[in-house]
């Protein structure tokens, strides 16, 4: 009788600078027989080092960690690590955000809102080569990426507005209304009403609070 050679586990980095969230994916996946969380880390600098040192398969990639963000992050990974495989966890999905990260070399995009049965089939996904996105928003700014010229230029993901728009979400901050917004800046009050639109377009921020978060996170404003 032929005895079957036993399937290797897939090898995952899981890179989160939460710690709960990262001790509790890890456990989690630890737990299903063909995963192997090889390392953790909570940072970007953490983890491109452990890349040098441990054989992994795929990288669990938060876009939010500290020191290294996530653009350098993938990039580095795509250019040094060709065989590693990058599934990002992000509590945004916008489409320029989604569009740029498979521009750097992503092969996945997965909502932190998912649960946790479709990150293990993204996980899966990847393995089997193929490409994972969790909702309709992302499917279309991967269509879109898929379509563009391959020249077109990269922008920073962790850094999608303008000049303007950074103004803007600084004074929205502030507690300033759309009127003295418009009034401060010499704009009209449906072109600051157009910018807030395409702010939290961009930044997938839902309310106010959203907003603050991104901002603060960015360093764009500071209490």
């Amino acid at each position: 009788m032929i005895e079957k050679t036993p399937q290797k586990p897939i090898r995952i980095v899981v890179a989160e600078d939460h710690v709960l969230l990262r001790e509790t994916i890890r456990t989690l996946l630890n737990k299903e027989v063909n995963f192997q969380v090889v390392f953790e880390v909570g940072n970007g600098a953490e983890l491109i080092e452990g890349l040098r040192k441990k054989e992994v398969d795929i990288v669990l990639l938060d876009l939010e960690m500290p020191v290294l963000n996530g653009s350098e992050t993938l990039k580095i990974i795509s250019k040094s690590h060709p065989r590693v495989k990058t599934l990002v966890l992000s509590m945004y999905n916008d489409q320029t955000r989604v569009k740029k990260c498979f521009q750097l070399g992503a092969k996945g995009y997965l909502s932190k809102a998912c649960q946790y049965n479709e990150l293990v089939t993204a996980l899966n996904a990847l393995d089997e080569g193929r490409i994972y996105l969790n909702n309709s928003s992302a499917n279309r700014a991967y269509r879109q990426f898929r379509s563009g010229p391959i020249e077109q230029k990269l922008n920073d993901i962790d850094d999608p507005l303008t000049e303007r728009e950074k103004q803007i979400l600084n004074l929205i901050c502030r507690e300033k209304t759309s009127q003295e917004i418009a009034i401060e800046l010499n704009l009209s009050r449906r072109t600051i009403e157009n910018h807030t639109l395409n702010i939290r377009k961009k930044t997938g921020a839902n309310n106010s609070i959203g907003l603050m978060t991104y901002a603060l996170k960015r360093n764009l404003f500071s209490l």
